[in-house]
């Protein structure tokens, strides 16, 4: 069983967002989805995929923007920080961004060794498009959604950690 993670804002007396993690011990909403694929259904023509994925692709890709984008702005309301939600979007939808969660988001593939090899960072957004423009022909909204929330999140959490290791670096280099 795979572990959900949502982020809960808090909000300090200086009106600054503390992010804290609550873990759910439930099955994501996209896992379920997505694992009812056939591989044909999601993946590229050139790994034995059906001709028409390459314009699901684009289409999901374009889905998912609206969906992480949508999330981002549901998770700041109107202390959004263009900025801010602007590398946490490029972040979310980075085809290198998914690839690295490849496991959580694509499972199916983790049980077809033959394939790993040929997974690049294209290769794995493209599945993932794919798979998100099926799921909205077929009116899974709430997986679209599920993916885009824990997307959104693991990307918020990225740009702390990086801005917490960058600031510990400067500090560093003080001393």
């Amino acid at each position: 069983m795979a572990v959900c993670r949502t982020i809960h804002l808090l909000k300090a007396s200086n009106n600054a967002v503390q992010p804290m993690l609550v873990a759910k011990n439930i099955p994501c909403v996209w896992q379920r989805n997505v694992s009812r694929f056939f591989d044909s259904d999601i993946l590229p023509q050139n790994l034995g995929g059906k001709s028409e994925n390459v314009h699901l692709a684009w289409y999901g890709d374009k889905v998912l923007g609206v969906h992480v984008a949508e999330s981002v702005r549901k998770l700041f309301g109107s202390s959004l920080h263009r900025g801010v939600a602007s590398e946490i979007y490029s972040k979310a939808v980075s085809n290198s961004f998914m690839s690295e969660h490849v496991e959580i988001l694509l499972p199916i593939l983790s049980k077809a060794q033959d394939l790993q090899p040929k997974l690049t960072n294209e290769t794995v957004g493209t599945i993932i498009e794919t798979a998100v423009a099926r799921m909205k022909m077929n009116g899974k909204i709430d997986a679209i959604d599920d993916l885009s929330e824990w997307l959104r999140t693991e990307a918020l959490i990225a740009e702390i950690q990086e801005k917490q290791k960058l600031r510990s670096e400067i500090l560093l280099n003080k001393n």
